[in-house]
């Protein structure tokens, strides 16, 4: 049996060597390859292509795939029901909110589809920003971030996309939520009971509150630890903090590994310093070397010859000229 899986979830070796034909090359731990469970015998998807071929054809001539990874949090095959014209929108603004519940919605979130929605920062941060993380311990590290985070959370409110707005909601144990997240509300009820039993908000004010919670635990779920950025992690504490503070939601089952994250991504960001600082320095010292090179040939071309009267009449006439036009000199 061949199953299909990144190299990161193989209980081998996540990075190793593998001939194809003939060359050997290191294998990135992201790359989905096939591999035997029972001899560890592994093949790039290029390297058993024949088989899958006849796979996508439907003959499986006695060969059996499977995909690992698959946990409680991922998407089952169910269907739900979609006869409701509600959508997120409806939810947001819906009529069952009390007064207060929308106040306080408008300082956290703002979904306002006349504005253009911003772009989502997905880029790692910049070794100068990394630089300037206080990585000494982890009490320093965690305030300096959650400094950042707190200001973000005063200052800026998070915006709702337009393509959120327009999902259709459907109905789980009671609470409205987006299909998209149906299926991680519905095992989240499963696994944690109602969290939200000792909230005393309205059940659309619950609602939306599921919503960001379910939103972000779908995020954890699909994201690497490598991808994540400290964007990513300042999206998931505001989303976390306003269903805790806002929703009264029980939530220990999350913020507790919240420390863990965090030395994670202090590891890895500290582990690019390590790596990309010395590649920073040798580029630099590169354009270093070859900006002296080109120094010299100045140099060279620009000491005193027959005619130092050269010289010294295009550097007068070139300043001179400078922020002139041509055709004000030549034609007045």
């Amino acid at each position: 049996m061949l199953t299909l899986g990144h190299l990161s979830s193989i209980d081998i070796m996540s990075t190793f060597f593998v001939s194809l034909r003939n060359i050997f090359i290191i294998l990135n731990p992201r790359i989905r390859v096939y591999y035997c469970e029972e001899c560890e015998y592994i093949a790039h998807p290029r390297c058993v292509i024949s088989e899958l071929v006849k796979v996508f054809k439907g003959d499986l001539g006695g060969v059996e795939l499977k995909i690992i990874g698959e946990d409680f949090w991922e998407e089952p095959e169910e269907e739900w029901d979609m006869s409701s014209s509600l959508t997120l929108r409806d939810l947001l603004s819906s009529n069952d909110l009390t007064v207060g519940e929308r106040v306080y919605l408008s300082l956290w979130f703002k979904w306002d589809e006349s504005e253009a929605e911003s772009e989502v920062e997905v880029a790692e941060e910049d070794i100068d920003e990394i630089i300037r993380y206080p990585f000494s311990n982890q009490n320093e590290f965690t305030s300096f971030l959650y400094h950042d985070f707190n200001r973000f959370w005063k200052e800026e409110a998070l915006v709702v996309k337009s393509s959120e707005l327009s999902l259709k909601i459907v109905g789980v144990q009671g609470y409205s939520i987006p299909v998209t997240l149906a299926f991680v509300l519905q095992k989240l009820l499963h696994k944690y009971g109602d969290i939200s039993s000792a909230s005393e908000c309205t059940l659309a004010m619950k609602s939306i509150c599921f919503f960001f919670l379910c939103k972000v635990i779908k995020s954890m779920h699909t994201t690497k630890f490598a991808d994540i950025t400290k964007n990513l992690l300042r999206d998931w504490y505001y989303y976390l903090t306003f269903v805790s503070l806002g929703g009264k939601f029980r939530i220990d089952f999350v913020m507790p590994h919240q420390e863990m994250v965090t030395r994670a991504f202090a590891g890895l960001q500290l582990a690019r310093l390590e790596t990309e600082i010395p590649k920073k320095i040798a580029s630099l010292r590169q354009e270093i070397a070859f900006l002296e090179g080109k120094e010299d040939i100045f140099n060279k071309r620009s000491e005193p010859s027959s005619n130092p009267e050269f010289i010294k009449d295009s550097l007068r006439e070139g300043a001179e000229l400078k922020w002139k036009t041509v055709g004000q000199v030549l034609f007045s």
